[in-house]
């Protein structure tokens, strides 16, 4: 070929030796091949590879084709043989033989197999592929639109007869499905339109992998164009897992999209648990529009028909499903979330993410959570879209954070039993209703709250009602706060003010107060409990 050859005559170490030529190039062509074969052409580890101890490192041997009486160690021959059948299927195994009969003493070059192999085993690393095709709002299936994915980035012939990468383009049928035949790889995306009769123009992509272990479909939305402001969450995944639902916090409330009834086989709701926030299907500025009825695929799908400022809250849950001993959740599903109406001409300054994906490679334990927080967006008055992505996964429902209040007298001492009263402040949770309690011996106590703002109120017999405006979110914002316990004979009829400093956290802090002609510090002190409380409250002010 092109590419030199290189030597394999015997040469000296430098300490002294027989140097084994032919056996460092053979080593060094097993690695690169199964490094090769193991991964895309951009990196991603898609197969398994394994290196059968039929060669010898040392010498190879004669082809197949020779007699077995003559197939003798030679220097200069080699034998390469792959096999592969389909992972989880009943296959005959496959099998492809390369060899190189040289009669020099040259070693063929290892770039040349590996191209020659991803030839050969193209087909074997493609597979039939569906995509279904959903209209938006309706989530019905749709006949008559043309599919589209580009493939060049995972074939050896990239190029089409025109210079163009090559592309699979087919049509949906009347179930509103195409099918596909598409090499593994990762970061796949796939196009379609609406038919030219339709009066609002659809279109929709979807991205996904083609992988061993992942479900070999994959639904895609047909979605409106959207031209007054509206933001279209739509979640789309395999055939598997099939119960899940969608969230939205709002800046009014939550919608959620209902979840499907529990099913007989595998993967059923659990009816028994409440979320901690159930969400709604209708809000003024907010609607759930359709999920399907049963089994998987999707779309789920909200429209938030006018954006509000404040922050928006996306995650969804997954009941995993049992499919031939395996439990297929959130990592295995092709699970995707895009948020249609982002790229507006006169709608709004989107920065950030429109569209996640499900993380694949992720450990055991994280594979087997239930909630995929996906991000947060926050929308300025100005009508600024900012997004924050978290693509995770999480085992409780995500939006709430425990928050801790400390009840503390003047003398700095705790205050046990003191009943606490949260109130939402930001609207966003109209149906949460108050969340309260009690705090224990050592003036605390501790709620699970969902992120926002608060109001804290405080009473107890023996203090002047009290209370603290709370913000719950996440770090570094401090998760717990301090109320101030007054009792009313430290003012005694008299008008005096009191001026109390009142924080959460671990760091320190100290009150200056200025007032006409005199300057009032409290000193500071090493002591963690004290400083704040040194002044007794019938001292005056410093001059």
């Amino acid at each position: 070929g092109k590419n030199p050859c290189m030597s394999v005559r015997p040469s000296s170490q430098a300490g002294g030796g027989h140097y084994d030529r032919y056996k460092a190039l053979y080593d060094n062509l097993e690695k690169l091949v199964v490094s090769e074969l193991r991964q895309t052409d951009d990196g991603d580890e898609m197969w398994k590879i394994n290196v059968l101890p039929a060669n010898d490192k040392g010498k190879t041997l004669l082809p197949r084709d020779v007699e077995t009486k003559n197939r003798k160690a030679r220097l200069g021959s080699m034998e390469i043989i792959l096999a592969w059948r389909s992972a989880g299927m009943d296959q005959a195994r496959q099998e492809v033989v390369l060899f190189s009969k040289l009669n020099t003493l040259k070693f063929p070059h290892p770039g040349e197999i590996i191209s020659y192999l991803k030839r050969v085993l193209e087909p074997a690393r493609m597979l039939d592929f569906q995509v279904h095709v959903r209209k938006i709002p309706e989530g019905t299936p749709y006949l008559g639109s043309v599919a589209s994915v580009d493939i060049s980035k995972y074939v050896v012939e990239n190029i089409d007869h025109e210079g163009e990468p090559r592309m699979i383009r087919s049509t949906t049928d009347r179930k509103g499905v195409v099918d596909l035949r598409l090499p593994f790889g990762k970061d796949f995306t796939v196009a379609a339109t609406g038919m030219e009769s339709e009066s609002v123009p659809l279109s929709g992509k979807a991205t996904f992998e083609v992988h061993g272990t992942m479900p070999k479909s994959i639904c895609m939305p047909l979605v409106p164009m959207h031209t007054n402001g509206e933001i279209r969450v739509v979640l789309t995944w395999g055939e598997f897992p099939h119960n899940l639902v969608l969230k939205v916090k709002t800046p009014e409330g939550a919608i959620q999209s209902p979840a499907q009834k529990p099913l007989d086989h595998g993967g059923g709701g659990d009816t028994d648990q409440k979320d901690k926030l159930e969400g709604k299907v209708m809000l003024p500025n907010a609607e759930f529009e359709f999920r399907p009825e049963e089994g998987g695929f999707g779309p789920i799908s909200i429209l938030l028909r006018t954006l509000l400022p404040g922050r928006y809250h996306i995650y969804a849950k997954c009941e995993p499903y049992e499919f031939a001993g395996k439990h297929i959740g959130w990592s295995d599903s092709n699970a995707q979330i895009y948020m249609y109406g982002h790229d507006q001409d006169d709608g709004f300054v989107w920065e950030g993410n429109h569209s996640f994906k499900c993380k694949k490679d992720v450990n055991e334990d994280a594979a087997g959570k239930k909630f995929w927080d996906v991000c947060f967006f926050e929308v300025a008055q100005n009508g600024q879209v900012t997004v924050d992505t978290f693509n995770t996964y999480v085992d409780t429902e995500p939006g709430f954070r425990e928050m801790t209040i400390i009840c503390k007298d003047m003398l700095g001492q705790r205050v046990a039993n003191a009943k606490v009263i949260f109130s939402s402040e930001s609207g966003a949770h109209p149906d949460m209703g108050d969340s309260s309690g009690v705090t224990d011996a050592d003036g605390t106590l501790t709620l699970n709250l969902p992120l926002g703002e608060y109001t804290a109120q405080v009473s107890h017999d023996e203090y002047l009602p009290s209370g603290a405006k709370i913000v719950v979110d996440l770090d570094p914002q401090a998760s717990e706060a301090t109320v101030a316990m007054v009792k009313a004979e430290y003012f005694a009829g008299t008008n005096n003010m009191m001026v109390v400093l009142a924080w959460g956290g671990n760091t320190r802090a100290a009150l200056h107060c200025e007032t006409p002609g005199r300057l009032f510090e409290v000193p500071g002190s090493d002591a963690e409990e004290e400083g704040s409380y040194s002044i007794p409250p019938g001292a005056s002010m410093k001059t």
